[in-house]
């Protein structure tokens, strides 16, 4: 019995963290189309390799 309760805490810790990686990639795709208005490359580069990062973790809890 204990060891069913364990897995179902990771289960909705695996969840909390997807359900956060999901918030910080929208957060992140918002201010990107801001920076392309604004026409930031060097910025825009820099948050494309983080939202790459936030997606193979995403993919990893998948």
């Amino acid at each position: 019995m204990e060891s069913d309760w364990n897995a179902r805490g990771d289960m909705a810790q695996t969840e909390r963290l997807r359900e956060w990686l999901e918030s910080q990639n929208s957060v992140l795709s918002f201010w990107m189309d801001r920076l392309v208005e604004d026409g930031n490359a060097d910025m825009l580069t820099r948050l494309e390799g983080h939202q790459r990062e936030l997606e193979g973790l995403l993919g990893q809890l998948s």
